[in-house]
């Protein structure tokens, strides 16, 4: 299940559904886990405007859990995961189309 999510073209659009939906840290996660790989197998064939949504969807999520008091671990594991997948995301675009990053 979780390879055919990663291979669908809009995986980024599910993610968020179930960022914003699901009760369970563990989904959640395993949701930002499959976002991540697929980043980094696919993210230079990915269109433009894809790739400026997926990083406004995940620099909003790491705003809101950063500016929030972390209760948990697991808020904890998802908010680390979501500034890994942002780290991977600026290693493709940082210098070159996202410039205006920091």
């Amino acid at each position: 299940m979780w390879e055919d999510l990663k291979n669908e073209p809009d995986f980024w659009i599910n993610t968020a559904i179930i960022m914003e939906l699901s009760q369970f840290h563990y989904t959640k996660f395993l949701m930002l886990v499959c976002m991540e790989e697929a980043i980094k197998a696919k993210w230079l064939i990915q269109p433009n405007e894809q790739k400026e949504q997926i990083k406004n969807f995940i620099v909003n999520i790491v705003i809101k859990l950063g500016s929030q008091k972390i209760q948990d671990k697991n808020e904890d594991a998802i908010l680390k995961k979501c500034n890994s997948i942002l780290v991977q995301i600026v290693k493709f675009e940082w210098g070159s189309t996202w410039k205006s990053f920091i």
